[in-house]
């Protein structure tokens, strides 16, 4: 089955707020007016592309509802079921001292190539203008809706419930509930493993019968860890989701735990959201941005590879002998 896609630019406003730029001047005009440390970003190299996160297209496109006879929410729990029993990564890190939790398992899916329920944002404009240009050229079309790129803001709101925020008052909030119950039941057993284990409560599934867990959420924002309030389980377990890309992209996520609608959709159904913005870029000026607004962003410094990091480093003391 195809994903299905925007016929024009005027369909796109079912969903969204859009803005159209046509000039040097209108995105100039639009750039130095927008944005600010409310909004996140994200860039798509055609306008006719819903927002849907991997998951979502492997899953239309696959039809893996008919081939696996599963829900979505358990395809996207085998998939890290897969993930979450690599020997390599289990060792590597646990000599980190990290103990795995879904949302590293996702966070780690999302950018090394595994679908995932998470889409992909950035803190930084530059940086969303980057995705939404890297080798795109502009082959002009009688197609109008072919002749445009888009840049994708989302104000976060309190609806879209930061993930730290979430476990960090949960946390404190059940420890309370079970020390007032251990006061007032003193001989009874209390089942505590949701406050002293990381991996329990980030459980995209639970797998106590609650039919609880993240997947239950219609929205979840992930920050950028260096920006994560500290969440500390009573044992003292850290929740992790890091890695070297989202750090040099200044990432974050928003989950969408939508089987079929792309972001904006479910957002605009949700009902309680400022809706996705959309802007959306004329192809002829993809050169223009990249020479005037990104020139120094590069593969190496948005997917860093350790090994470059190195040699750029011996390259840097080589020239200063």
């Amino acid at each position: 089955m195809k994903l299905p896609e925007y016929k024009d630019l005027a369909s796109k406003k079912e969903f969204m707020e859009q803005i159209v730029i046509n000039t040097p001047k209108e995105f100039d005009d639009w750039f130095k007016g927008f944005g600010d440390e409310r909004f996140i970003y994200r860039g798509s190299c055609e306008a006719k592309y819903m927002n849907f996160t991997f998951a979502q297209r492997d899953w239309i496109t696959k039809e893996w509802a008919k081939v696996l006879q599963i829900p979505f929410v358990e395809f996207v729990d085998r998939l890290i079921g897969k993930i979450a029993n690599n020997n390599l990564l289990l060792d590597y890190f646990k000599s980190l001292n990290i103990r795995p939790n879904d949302i590293l398992w996702l966070s780690f899916m999302q950018h090394y190539g595994m679908p995932t329920p998470l889409l992909d944002f950035t803190k930084d404009m530059r940086i969303g203008l980057f995705f939404a240009t890297d080798g795109l050229k502009h082959d002009p079309s009688d197609v109008d809706m072919e002749n445009y790129f888009s840049f994708y803001a989302l104000q976060r709101t309190d609806t879209i419930f930061p993930v730290d925020t979430l476990f960090a008052s949960g946390i404190e909030n059940g420890t309370k509930l079970v020390e007032e119950f251990r006061r007032n039941n003193p001989d009874a057993q209390v089942n505590d493993s949701i406050i002293r284990n990381i991996d329990e409560m980030t459980k995209w599934i639970k797998k106590d019968g609650s039919n609880d867990g993240l997947c239950t959420m219609p929205f979840l924002f992930v920050p950028n860890p260096l920006d994560a309030k500290v969440v500390e389980s009573i044992t003292g377990e850290r929740l992790y989701w890091s890695n070297p890309n989202i750090i040099a992209q200044k990432g974050c996520f928003v989950i969408n735990t939508s089987d079929r609608l792309p972001l904006e959709e479910a957002i605009a159904k949700n009902g309680n959201n400022p809706p996705v913005i959309s802007a959306d870029i004329h192809k002829s000026l993809v050169d223009y941005i990249k020479k005037n607004y990104i020139s120094d962003l590069n593969y190496d410094n948005i997917y860093p590879k350790f090994k470059k990091q190195a040699e750029i480093a011996y390259d840097e003391f080589k020239s200063n002998l």
